[in-house]
Order: structure tokens, then C-alpha cells, then sequence
């Protein structure tokens, strides 16, 4: 199964579905149910999920342009992606009753990938957005909804199609849907803002996630081991003190 996979998916996919049966057998063992575990031995591929992707200015512009073409729908949803760090499972469910426009704030409980609550502030560009979709939405307790035909009101459930139309039309390569978080946080990054802040509003577990993006940040690692001349100072004499001790030795001479 796991050989036949690879020839149709990515290696990170397989790894999701071994992970799966490994589980499911563990849990066989656990019960009792047989006393070996078939797939115990079989390796994952532990495919590096550290890439980062993200668009240039002219990018998001050609981008952002081919949307607006293809889905009316489709435009403010990247938009909203790139400013808020959201997934697209969470955009694509996203209720009115999430979001808090007199503290400007969006409010996810339970429904993210590590199921926690996640709170996200609003900028002046998303909370323009959310407003003018509140205006077409109508009854409607999804931001993003069918507006005619017998689906009319409820949550659009995917955009794939339209979204790889955008980003052919556009001319960009190498890039999916979930590469808008990495927009998000590389942008932020490389804006100056610090990396635990960029940690609380992906919403990561740990900063490890994080420092994926510690490269970006044009002043980061070198401010960081400037921290080890401020813990030895005694090691870093300053001229005046290295040029006295050179006199003395002179006159010593």
C-alpha cells in the first residue's frame, strides 16, 4: 500500500495514512484482538514539511486580479487568508458569531487544527473586507455563502477549482492554498515583527513551528548572538584599555 501510494500522492500523505493504520493496529493489539502488529515495522517516509513558499508583491497582484475574474467569492477570500493566517477549512466555515467587530477580533474555539481557541485581530484591510461581505451576505450566518440556487445561504465547501484556474491565469508555479499562511507569516517576518507574536497568531503549539521563518527577519540572528557581549563584556576590552596595557608593557621595557 504504501509503495502503490507514493505513485499517486505526496510522501507527507502516505506518512498520514501509515500513521493511521499504525494507530488503528495499536489499538487491535491494545484489545487484545491479535498479538502482532503487521505494520509496527513499516518506516514513514518523514517527508520535510518545512517548505516555505510565499508570493512576491507582483505575484499577489496578478493573483488577487485573476480571482476577482473568476469567483466574487474568491478575491476576498485570499485576501482575508493573507491578513488574518487562517486555513482554508476555517475561512470556508467561518460564521458571523466568530467575529467580534467592536473588539476586531476574530474568535475560533475548537474548531482549529490543535483544537484550541484561537483569537485573531483584525487590520484595517480584513475588517474592510469582512464589512463589505456582511453587505452581500444577507441572512446568511457564513461569511462566505451560496448566494442563489437551492444551496443559497449555506458555506461554500471547496474553491480548489477555481483557485488552480487563478493561479494558472496568473503564472505562478509551485504554489498551493495553505502557501497564503506562509505569505502571512513571511510577511510579518520580514516587516520586523518578532517571532513569538508570529507564533500566537498561527496559532502553533510551539515555537519550533515558528522559526521556520527566522531567515526572513532581516535583523533576527543577528541581534540574537549579540546576547553573548552583553554575558562576557570581560572578553571585549575596549581600545582605551587594550592601548593602556600596551603602554605599560612598553615602559616596563
Amino acid at each position: 500500500m504504501k509503495l502503490r501510494r507514493i505513485q499517486e500522492v505526496a510522501p507527507a500523505t502516505v506518512d498520514k495514512s501509515l500513521s493511521v493504520l499504525k494507530a488503528f493496529f495499536s489499538w487491535c493489539e491494545h484489545q487484545g484482538i491479535f498479538n502482532h502488529n503487521p505494520i509496527r515495522k513499516v518506516k514513514l517516509f518523514n517527508a520535510n514539511n518545512e517548505r516555505i513558499r510565499y508570493l512576491s508583491d507582483e505575484e499577489y497582484e496578478r493573483l488577487l486580479t485573476e480571482a476577482e475574474k473568476i469567483r466574487c467569492y474568491l478575491r476576498p477570500m485570499i485576501v482575508l487568508a493573507v491578513h488574518t493566517g487562517l486555513r482554508r477549512g476555517n475561512l470556508l466555515r467561518l460564521r458571523w458569531d466568530h467575529i467580534d467587530f467592536v473588539t476586531n477580533r476574530i474568535r475560533l474555539t475548537d474548531s482549529t487544527k490543535n483544537r484550541r481557541t484561537l483569537t485573531v485581530p483584525l487590520n484595517d484591510t480584513a475588517i474592510e473586507i469582512l464589512e463589505t461581505l456582511k453587505k452581500k451576505s444577507g441572512e446568511s450566518q457564513y461569511v462566505f455563502p451560496h448566494f442563489e440556487g437551492k444551496l443559497a445561504g449555506e458555506a461554500i465547501q471547496d474553491v480548489k477549482n477555481g483557485w488552480k484556474t487563478a493561479v494558472k491565469r496568473a503564472g505562478i508555479s509551485n504554489f498551493r492554498w495553505h502557501d497564503l499562511r506562509h505569505c502571512f507569516a513571511s510577511w510579518l517576518v520580514m516587516k520586523g515583527v518578532d517571532l513569538p507574536v508570529v507564533q500566537e497568531l498561527l496559532g502553533h503549539r510551539n515555537i519550533r513551528m515558528t522559526l521556520r521563518y527566522a531567515h526572513l527577519s532581516p535583523h533576527y540572528l543577528s541581534e540574537q548572538i549579540k546576547v553573548l557581549d552583553k554575558t562576557f563584556p570581560e572578553n571585549c576590552p575596549s581600545d582605551a584599555s587594550t592601548s593602556g596595557k600596551r603602554d605599560q608593557l612598553e615602559t616596563s621595557e
